[in-house]
């Protein structure tokens, strides 16, 4: 009953980010190739799983075991013993290229069944109404 409870239980995203841009201030990831990583905000996905977005500048420089570190942090302090955390870590729009930033959404963010793509994982969208039909 407790991983139950622990498994539905939402977080807002100013909680969240109260909590873990501090725990990225105090504790950033290593630089790679002289670039540092900054984590700008988190925010918690309408999952059924616990999934969190982490936006950043540069996320691919972020390798497995500080991702390790970012869940053994959530479950450290929002209690989420017993439950599988999803992490991803995606490019912050402020950091994207001026004409990405024309575009909010790439013709390839809906499949053609209504899923919405966040990066390789594929959410359901409670509505029919968000379907972009891309011709």
């Amino acid at each position: 009953v407790k991983v139950f409870q622990n498994r539905i239980k939402k977080i807002s995203t100013s909680k969240l980010n109260d909590v873990m841009l501090p725990i990225f201030e105090n504790s950033p990831p290593p630089s790679v190739k002289g670039k540092f990583v900054k984590v700008k905000f988190a925010t918690m996905l309408p999952t059924y799983k616990p999934t969190f977005a982490f936006y950043c500048n540069h996320p691919k420089y972020i390798k497995e075991p500080y991702k390790r570190y970012i869940e053994n942090r959530l479950r450290e302090n929002f209690d989420f013993s017993g439950v599988p955390i999803h992490c991803f870590l995606e490019r912050s729009r402020k950091f994207k290229s001026k004409q990405d930033a024309k575009k909010p959404w790439s013709p390839n963010v809906f499949d053609n069944q209504g899923f919405f793509m966040f990066d390789r994982s594929w959410l359901l969208l409670k509505s029919s109404f968000y379907f972009i039909h891309v011709v």
